[in-house]
């Protein structure tokens, strides 16, 4: 999560030069919930982006009466259909979803009570090692550089770095990281408030517990979204030396991110211990966010045929996520 900002629109550094250009890739109301605040048959895609098929399997395919029983994990037959162009973007975004969700951050954010549980704390010790190599106002360079080098983030980082995967990409309309509630940031692709996007325009918020792809239409929180950076249309724009290098970084392993816990707590290592203590020191800033969305079932539809839910995920997360859920409501209510 957040905090409200001024809004910044990407300068020079993000626009390309004619030989900064390349070929283009085709391709309730939930709110806040804080810790004290916990609360409480599928239409399968037919066609997953590249990446999801072959290394990830859709929410809808899985069937744990766990996911039945969440509000947003409801079984539906609901069906939106979208244009060709709404839903080759919706493709493009499932894979940066996957992507920045469970490879840029492989212990998920550092401030979701279910993702501290699952890694043993290693996602918040991951998080606090990002925020104490860059501040706010570092550069992206600097940014995704820490990002990439820890795994470690919270909202604010996973908008940045879908907002930094974006940049590759030819945009035929443009891309927004915005503030919920005035405080938690995702990224939008497509200006909600025209009617060229409208209820079209496509929310990637890969920080939820659960991540899906969905139109601004359904989005579970009602309040208008307030902008904080925005990237404008056109061609993909090839990254500077110092971007370029970020971006193969790969995250620290689990042993050195338990050997900081080691050096930092009087943990040995991640682990129940460490992480129920996490979670207990810290409740201010501990989160439950399942979804973005109501449906995490919706498929989208285009004229040529080809559906997805775009809610794809590793086959083994699912259950170690309501595992740990159930381990919330029994350990922390």
């Amino acid at each position: 999560m957040d905090g409200a900002q001024a809004p910044v629109t990407y300068g020079e550094q993000m626009r390309p030069s004619s030989s900064q250009q390349r070929t283009a890739t085709s391709s309730p109301a939930q709110g806040d919930s804080p810790l004290h605040q916990l609360g409480r048959r599928p239409v399968p895609s037919s066609s997953e982006s590249s990446t999801a098929s072959r290394r990830y399997v859709s929410l809808s395919s899985l069937h744990d009466p766990r996911l039945d029983s969440l509000p947003a994990g409801q079984r539906n037959e609901t069906v939106i259909p979208v244009s060709t162009a709404t839903f080759n973007m919706m493709s493009l975004a499932h894979d940066i979803l996957l992507k920045t969700a469970h490879e840029t951050f492989p212990d998920g954010p550092g401030n979701q009570v279910a993702n501290i549980l699952m890694s043993g704390g290693r996602s918040w010790m991951r998080k606090q090692m990002f925020r104490g190599r860059v501040d706010e106002g570092a550069s992206q360079e600097l940014q995704v550089k820490a990002i990439k080098e820890t795994g470690g983030g919270n909202c604010g980082e996973y908008a940045n770095m879908v907002l930094a995967e974006l940049q590759s990409h030819r945009r035929d309309q443009p891309v927004f990281k915005v503030l919920e509630s005035k405080k938690h940031s995702l990224v939008i692709i497509g200006d909600w408030r025209t009617p060229q996007a409208g209820d079209h325009a496509i929310v990637v918020d890969p920080w939820q517990g659960l991540k899906k792809v969905h139109t601004y239409g359904e989005r579970s929180n009602p309040e208008t979204p307030f902008v904080t950076a925005t990237l404008g249309t056109g061609a993909p724009i090839l990254p500077s030396g110092k971007l370029k290098t970020a971006f193969s970084l790969k995250p620290m392993s689990a042993e050195a991110v338990d050997a900081e816990i080691g050096r930092t707590s009087g943990c040995l290592s991640s682990g129940p211990r460490y992480a129920k203590g996490v979670i207990r020191d810290n409740p201010e800033v501990m989160f439950d966010h399942i979804a973005g969305t109501n449906n995490l079932h919706a498929v989208y539809r285009d004229p040529n045929g080809r559906a997805s839910a775009f809610n794809s995920l590793p086959p083994s997360y699912l259950g170690s996520y309501l595992d740990s859920r159930e381990g919330i409501v029994k350990k922390f209510a």
